[in-house]
């Protein structure tokens, strides 16, 4: 087996608040495989987007990452120091965020950015690093390439701005994309043409994705692997093929019952109810409880750790072999 390109072992990542720490991901730990795609699935809330920006040691002040290592190619990046970080972020390691406007200068034209994050780690001329961005702006699949570098991101629809995104974090052609809700905001049809796009670029150079998400049809479509978070935990984790026909834990199968299907099912949606803990107010136990159809006494007392409930198949949860799905009136 090759050893994983990405490998974060227990992460503690807190924040303060009147006095105290709130933490964000309680002892989270990830692996992902050269050329693989991972998932990282929750609900908006549970932690996904601060432990995808601990990978690259971008947790954001006041908040910090307390413990827990992220190793990739073979270091340490929790322990580099700030020049050796800009040199992995970009060039090794590239990451697409959730608002493309937020995300790009409004000040300053596409080709410009683009040419920017080619220059911050590569020896190369102003002119050769324009043609470069004229050629991943072309294989991103947006029109009239070169008109558009000197459009200004406000001058692009959504569905393109996305796409200048993808071709910034292609630009140093890094071994690890992470694409933090890559279809936010999209219209269905420019979501299918990104997922479509992202799976395109995967497969002809050969890197590794996380794809950060909500929405179990986009895991469906693109990953091997998937991790599901709640509260700041990991609390399932196994192939996606598994995950989608026999889950064992009720937030997963609660997950994937809100997702609308053309077919195989009827009725109504059945979403979960609650919403997910404020980080102030975590329920002792599991934190799901208050939520859970399964739930008994221990739940409310005592927290299930995260332990091989089948083969290849983990979940945290005390009933793991008792989660039905799809779920019945009887099992809630």
């Amino acid at each position: 087996m090759a050893e994983p390109i990405l490998r974060a072992n227990e992460l503690v990542i807190s924040f303060p608040a009147e006095g105290k720490r709130l933490f964000a991901a309680c002892g989270v730990s990830l692996d992902i495989d050269p050329g693989e795609t991972v998932a990282l699935v929750g609900e908006s809330g549970s932690g996904k987007t601060v432990t995808s920006l601990s990978l690259l040691n971008l947790v954001p002040p006041p908040g910090r990452i307390d413990s827990g290592e992220v190793i990739f190619e073979g270091r340490n990046l929790l322990k580099l120091n700030a020049d050796q970080m800009r040199a992995v972020r970009g060039a090794r390691m590239a990451m697409i965020f959730q608002e493309p406007m937020t995300s790009l200068n409004p000040v300053f034209t596409v080709g410009s950015q683009v040419v920017e994050a080619i220059l911050a780690h590569e020896s190369v001329s102003p002119r050769d690093a324009w043609q470069r961005a004229l050629d991943l702006l072309k294989r991103v699949k947006i029109p009239e390439a070169a008109q558009r570098l000197r459009q200004y991101p406000h001058q692009l629809s959504g569905g393109m701005q996305q796409r200048v995104m993808i071709a910034m974090a292609l630009a140093c052609k890094p071994v690890l994309l992470i694409a933090d809700e890559p279809t936010t905001a999209l219209d269905v049809t420019v979501q299918a043409e990104i997922l479509e796009l992202l799976e395109g670029l995967k497969r002809d150079t050969g890197m590794s994705m996380l794809i950060i998400t909500h929405d179990l049809g986009i895991v469906a479509e693109t990953a091997e692997r998937i991790y599901v978070m709640y509260a700041g935990r990991i609390v399932e984790k196994c192939s996606v093929t598994e995950i989608l026909t026999h889950p064992m834990h009720p937030y997963t199968a609660g997950l994937l019952q809100a997702v609308p299907s053309l077919e195989g099912r009827s009725g109504k949606l059945r979403p979960i109810p609650g919403t997910v803990p404020n980080l102030a107010a975590v329920p002792s136990g599991c934190p799901f409880h208050p939520r859970c159809y399964l739930a008994d006494s221990i739940c409310e007392r005592v927290e299930p750790p995260l332990r091989k409930a089948a083969s290849d198949h983990w979940s945290a949860c005390h009933f793991a072999e008792s989660v039905k799905w799809p779920i019945t009136d009887s099992s809630s």
